[in-house]
Parts: C-alpha cells; sequence; structure tokens
C-alpha cells in the first residue's frame, strides 16, 4: 500500500486505557467519575433531589423499553442503525470524506460533490485508487502502467480539490477486490461518508463492470453513508 500523507490518519489523543480491543480515554473516564461522585452527593444529601431524580430515571427507562419495542422493533440488545436521512441532511457538512476514483468522468463528478459536501474549515478528502491484482499474480508484482494511470487520476482528483479549497490527500492500494479495499479504507479513516461516481455512457464494458461490481460492495458493507454522484441528464 502507498500512502501519500501517511501523517493524514485520524488523530487519537493520548492519555487512554486499553481493555482488550477497547481504547478508553481517561479524560472521558474522569469527567464520568466526577458526574457519578457529584450524582450520588445530590441523591444522598437531599431527600427531595433523590426521590424526584430516581423517578425521573425510572421514567426514562420505561419510555426507552417502549420506544424501542414500539417504533424500532428491536431487541434492548440489540444494535440498530438508524435510516440515512436524505433531502435536508445533503446540506450538511462532512469532515471526512471517501473519494474512491478510476479513470473517466464519474470520479470527477464525484469529487465535485465531495468537494461541495465539505466544510470550508478542517475538512478532508481522500481519494483512493485501487489497483485490482488478479488471483493468480502477486500482490507486489510490478505494474508501472496501471500504476502511473493510477497516479494521473489522484493528481487530478487532488487538483479538484485544490480548486475548492480543500485538502485533499491521494492513496493508492493494491487488492483482490476494489470494493473490500474502499470499505476497509472507510474503517481505517473513520470516513462520515463514501462519494461514488456512478456508472454511465462513456466508460469501457470493463470499468462499467467493476464499478458495478464495486458500488454494490460499498452498499452493502459500507460502516456509514455513501452518495452516489450522478450526472443531470442520469
Amino acid at each position: 500500500m502507498l500512502d501519500r500523507d501517511a501523517s493524514e490518519i485520524v488523530y487519537r489523543a493520548r492519555g487512554n486505557l486499553r481493555v482488550g480491543a477497547v481504547v478508553w480515554p481517561l479524560f472521558a473516564i474522569g469527567g464520568a467519575v466526577a458526574t457519578g461522585v457529584s450524582f450520588l452527593v445530590l441523591v444522598f444529601q437531599n431527600p427531595a433531589t433523590r426521590w424526584a431524580g430516581l423517578g425521573w430515571m425510572v421514567v426514562g427507562l420505561v419510555g426507552y423499553v417502549v420506544y424501542r419495542r414500539r417504533f424500532v422493533h428491536a431487541a434492548l440488545r440489540e444494535i440498530t442503525k438508524a435510516p440515512p436521512t436524505f433531502g435536508p441532511a445533503l446540506a450538511l457538512e462532512y469532515q471526512r470524506l471517501l473519494v474512491p476514483v478510476i479513470p473517466g468522468q464519474p470520479s470527477d463528478e464525484a469529487m465535485d460533490v465531495a468537494c461541495r459536501l465539505a466544510s470550508e474549515r478542517g475538512s478532508r478528502i481522500v481519494a483512493l485508487n485501487v489497483i485490482e491484482i488478479p488471483l493468480d499474480r502477486p500482490l507486489t508484482e510490478d505494474l508501472p502502467e496501471l500504476e502511473e494511470t493510477a497516479n494521473r487520476e489522484l493528481d487530478e482528483a487532488v487538483a479538484i480539490g485544490d480548486s475548492y479549497g480543500i485538502r485533499t490527500v491521494g492513496r493508492l492500494e493494491r487488492a483482490r477486490n476494489a470494493g473490500p479495499a474502499i470499505v476497509a479504507e472507510a474503517h481505517r479513516r473513520e470516513a462520515e461518508i463514501i462519494v461514488l461516481g456512478s456508472p454511465r455512457r462513456g466508460l469501457t464494458a470493463s470499468q462499467a463492470a467493476l464499478l458495478g461490481t464495486t458500488v454494490d460492495f460499498v452498499l452493502k458493507h459500507a460502516p456509514c453513508r455513501v452518495l452516489l454522484a450522478a450526472p443531470r441528464a442520469a
């Protein structure tokens, strides 16, 4: 894998406590302890506060159970994902965006859409180009022509981002399939949205087939929102 700027990995504050595979920030733990102590002081020193607070907590828990069963239709221990919101929600500004790029106009349109969704300050777009290596060839095989084409597309994506004043990072990766590589990069970067160019006329048959299977995989497995950028005519 070739990352043009490894420093662009999502920042993690120092002072953490690792328990198994979970990393707990010490600052948040200290805040939780302080809040708990304050709650206990209020509960035990003031009878009126004690009964009012405990009663309000019981009402909240009952309301949560009713809401989960009647509206969410899910068990209490089940983790559910909120459905994506459309319409006005597209006007939101995103801080971490991932744009897979391949040769062709759809990728340029996806970059334009991503730049419009990005906020004016502090946002970052990762332009990802995945070189698919067949199973009968090693991942480390030298492919100068494909790498040259991929780097040219990444340079173009970075130029589009610069024209909007958006910080853009180009990343080149080798993989067997583009879909899993895109999803893995979204996890790694903690992307808030993936913007994909929609297939249309003008692409070769191989490019259209590749982008079609890739879009299908990303839509099913993405850890964040996915937006398909299509031209006005489509």
